[in-house]
């Protein structure tokens, strides 16, 4: 009788190929996981605004020439401008018009002493730079805070 014998190599060659390919099967459905929404991002935006978060608003925000950098801005229009901007928002509904841009409405409700201003719907136009959703501060209208950066 003649019986195939295995060879040693061979399947340890066999096995590191599964275990590459499991890995990189997982590492892509991580990162897929990962990605943050339109919603996520506005979300994590509009909490910065509300908390004066001066880093991450910089961190989210977009413009393409700014006059100043946006951390400095920020900083005089959360802190000193529009220091006592007091509101609540929820959302309406986004759209993705393409891979790189989405817009996201949202029902903002701004509160000037005890009693809260009439809801204004917004929308919030976001672009996908280096793999983050950002706000695009030159297509945000000034209504929705009263010292946007420029």
């Amino acid at each position: 009788m003649k019986y195939r014998t295995l060879q040693r190599g061979s399947a340890r060659m066999n096995l590191i190929v599964v275990l590459g390919i499991a890995g990189l099967a997982a590492i892509l459905l991580l990162l897929t996981l990962t990605q943050q929404s339109p919603q996520e991002a506005t979300n994590e935006f509009m909490e910065a605004l509300a908390t004066k978060n001066v880093n991450r608003l910089a961190e989210m925000s977009y413009l393409e020439s700014p006059r100043t950098p946006l951390k400095e801005q920020w900083d005089v229009a959360v802190n000193e401008r529009a220091k006592n901007f007091v509101f609540i928002w929820h959302f309406e509904s986004s759209r993705q018009p393409s891979p790189e841009e989405a817009v996201v409405r949202l029902t903002l409700v701004e509160f000037r002493g005890p009693e809260p201003k009439d809801s204004e719907p917004y929308e919030i136009p976001l672009l996908k730079r280096d793999g983050q959703w950002k706000v695009d501060l030159a297509s945000l209208t000034r209504k929705f805070f009263p010292a946007l950066p420029r």
